[in-house]
């Protein structure tokens, strides 16, 4: 799918020109937006193709590492501008999109090609028990500012770094988990294709430099314009960053899983869209606020509009997964949440 987005490229370029003309933040901010969907989807297909060179455990590693590149580097450049609450409502709409928007997406594809789709209820469990604890992580630090008169920043900046610890604990856990001790439970039985090609790991290393280049280039453009182009169209910013911001990071699991779900690979595509989730609740989320403190300290107090959603978002996807199989219909409900929450979201001040 990636190659016939690759033509998006060609507004890379011109983001560039519209910058240094100084032309309406609007179109810069298009421009940027188009290119970074191609340029995800190249950094999912690099860290793929070195994965199937170096093998399952280095290979998940590197996806571990690579797979959400697209958000951090969006985000980072965000939190340099100092804009935390567009960082706080990107990571909630990754999370969201990925659960809701990419997995119903791959489980429609799949269930047009098979009444029925059948996957590892075991290892889909884990990956939602994982969701589970990031949403907890969301909800007691937010329910702890709602309910703590006179809480000082000193006292939330202390309990969002505890809490970030505790996160990346559980996921270096997981990897362990899903890497050494219960890898049977995550080892597909689907194969590739026969006469796929593969990159070379030369040429795949090469490209994931250039694109993550070009991401931070793309990214810091889309950052720079993002509050005009929020005023100019009467968004939020937390609809921007739930929506818009995440929408363009999550281009290279969309495709991925997309892909995977087209040559019926209905385990594999929930599972990187489960992973990409934890990924970006565990991992990513905790590195931001530990970054942040560089610039402007970003504590866990998301708005409880966000955390609600995530909750919503991991509630659905336990009640319509765990049972082991899905058909269309259940992909579609999950659209449909998706949907509704966009539309409240579009209209929360």
């Amino acid at each position: 799918m990636g190659i016939y987005l690759n033509w998006l490229l060609i507004f890379g370029p011109i983001a560039l020109v519209l910058h240094f003309v100084a032309a309406n933040d609007t179109y810069v901010f298009v421009a940027a937006g188009l290119s970074i969907i191609p340029l995800a989807g190249l950094m999912g297909q690099s860290t793929e193709n070195l994965s199937q060179k170096t093998g399952p455990g280095i290979g998940s590693l590197i996806n571990a590492t690579f797979g959400n590149a697209t958000e951090l580097i969006i985000s980072i450049m965000a939190l340099k501008q100092g804009y935390i609450e567009i960082v706080r409502a990107s990571m909630s709409g990754a999370i969201i999109g990925n659960i809701l928007l990419v997995m119903g997406s791959a489980i429609i594809v799949g269930g047009i090609r098979n009444k029925e789709v059948i996957f590892n209820p075991q290892a889909v469990g884990m990956g939602t028990a994982l969701l589970s604890l990031a949403s907890i992580s969301l909800i007691m630090p937010t329910l702890f500012k709602m309910t703590t008169p006179n809480v000082t920043e000193q006292q939330l900046d202390s309990l969002s770094l505890a809490v970030c610890i505790v996160m990346i604990i559980c996921y270096i856990g997981y990897l362990f988990f899903c890497l050494k001790t219960h890898r049977h439970l995550f080892r597909s039985e689907e194969t590739e294709e026969e006469g796929e090609h593969v990159w070379s790991i030369k040429k795949s290393i090469i490209m994931l430099i250039a694109v993550t280049v070009g991401l931070a280039v793309m990214a810091e453009l889309l950052v720079d314009s993002i509050e005009h182009v929020a005023k100019s169209w009467g968004l939020s910013n937390t609809f921007m960053g739930v929506f818009l911001l995440a929408v363009m990071g999550n281009a290279a699991e969309f495709g991925s899983v997309l892909m995977a779900a087209m040559k019926n690979k209905m385990e594999l595509a929930i599972q990187l869209a489960i992973g990409s989730s934890a990924q970006i609740a565990l991992l990513v989320i905790p590195v931001l606020v530990f970054l942040s403190f560089i610039w402007i300290p970003m504590d866990l107090i998301f708005n409880p509009f966000e955390v609600v959603g995530i909750v919503v978002a991991v509630a659905v996807s336990q009640i319509l997964l765990l049972d082991g199989k899905s058909h269309w219909m259940e992909g579609l409900l999950l659209i449909g949440t998706y949907i509704i929450l966009g539309i409240s979201f579009y209209f929360h001040p």
